[in-house]
């Protein structure tokens, strides 16, 4: 019988999201999206692109 490891996490648990990132991240895209002429099928490349760009300026705010 195999036993399961725990896995340990060095940031904050994956299903929170306290800070209210993943709006701001969602904000940021489609402003992307808006300023890319709203065209479709680029979710993935705006979404982490945003994604980028807020958590970079998240980590000049606490600098």
């Amino acid at each position: 019988m195999k036993t399961k490891q725990k896995r340990q996490f060095t940031g904050a648990p994956v299903t929170t999201d306290p800070d209210g990132v993943w709006h701001l991240i969602e904000q940021k895209a489609h402003e992307l999206y808006e300023q890319r002429g709203k065209k479709q099928g680029n979710d993935m490349a705006h979404w982490l692109e945003a994604e980028e760009i807020v958590m970079e300026e998240l980590h000049e705010a606490r600098e």
